[in-house]
């Protein structure tokens, strides 16, 4: 119980709403992980599109140089 406690506590001096929203969010999220857990939730659309992404990438004309995708996105990096 220790652990929870001083968890508690850290929760309870936190007076920011939006900061107590993102460890909410967070905690959250490593609850629900599992292996795999991802892709299950993906819908049957999204999951073709993702085997269909993976199959196209064994093929070099369909790749992007690394430097490309850095410069095109730098903004969000």
């Amino acid at each position: 119980m220790l652990v929870k406690d001083k968890i508690h506590k850290i929760i309870d001096k936190i007076e920011d709403q939006e900061r107590l929203e993102n460890y909410l969010s967070l905690l959250s999220n490593l609850e629900n992980y599992h292996e795999g857990g991802l892709f299950s939730a993906l819908s049957s659309e999204q999951k073709q599109e993702l085997s269909m992404s993976y199959e196209e990438s064994f093929d070099k004309q369909n790749l992007i140089e690394n430097s490309t995708v850095k410069e095109k996105y730098s903004k969000w990096l």
